[in-house]
């Protein structure tokens, strides 16, 4: 796996979580 999409898609899922708080 890509590092960069790895960072992108670790960040997608924190700010899904901030935003479902």
């Amino acid at each position: 796996m890509d590092a960069k999409l790895k960072v992108k898609y670790a960040k997608a899922r924190k700010d899904t979580k901030v935003k479902n708080s």
